[in-house]
């Protein structure tokens, strides 16, 4: 709740600064509220696959409103273009952005790197799939809708979610754009519940 009253209350600082990014950091929420779902219902390897999609959002924005800020329309229309094919390289070069404006440093790069690869063997490959996950501890043919609580899974799954989310605080706290009084509230209260949650 916190994360997203932070996005929502970003709207009056970017809306017209910054309207790419901000479009961007909506779905970056929505896919960190849809990883929960998923891996509170057993399904771990989707879980990995929202936090992945959460993180390329997050760098896409950046790097489309570096576009956008550049002022060169033919670039971006076809940068964007090639998103909606499901390129990735509005990924990697929303990275390259993020390491030139710092908004991000080479540590904070190499936590990103290591993520993304984590995620990617989740969404290339049947590791963590619930039918590996069944199979594995039953036994037993697993079924299609099948779910599978396992608490280990939820304690990586939930570290991971934190250093996602701690990416994007080191983000939002390098934005050059003057947040009000309302976002920071919520940045504080954001930034307590992440410090209690990482005891």
């Amino acid at each position: 709740g916190a994360l997203e009253e932070v996005v929502y209350n970003l709207a009056g600082v970017l809306i017209g600064k910054a309207t790419f990014l901000h479009l961007f950091l909506w779905h970056f929420v929505r896919d960190l509220r849809a990883s929960f779902f998923f891996a509170f219902c057993g399904r771990y390897r989707q879980a990995l696959q929202a936090l992945r999609s959460a993180l390329e959002l997050l760098f896409a924005g950046i790097y489309f409103q570096d576009l956008r800020d550049g002022g060169d329309k033919g670039a971006l229309e076809k940068a964007w273009e090639r998103w909606l094919k499901g390129s990735v390289e509005s990924f990697r070069k929303g990275l390259k952005v993020a390491l030139k404006k710092k908004l991000v440093d080479q540590g904070v790069r190499k936590l990103v790197g290591r993520l993304y690869g984590e995620f990617s063997r989740a969404v290339h490959s049947l590791v963590r799939d619930e039918y590996e996950l069944i199979v594995e501890r039953d036994k037993t043919p697993a079924r299609p809708a099948s779910a599978f609580y396992e608490p280990e899974f939820l304690k990586e799954w939930f570290k991971l979610l934190l250093e996602v989310v701690c990416v994007f605080d080191t983000i939002l706290r390098a934005l050059p754009y003057q947040l009000d009084r309302e976002t920071l509230k919520w940045v504080g209260l954001f930034e307590k519940l992440l410090g209690e949650l990482r005891r």
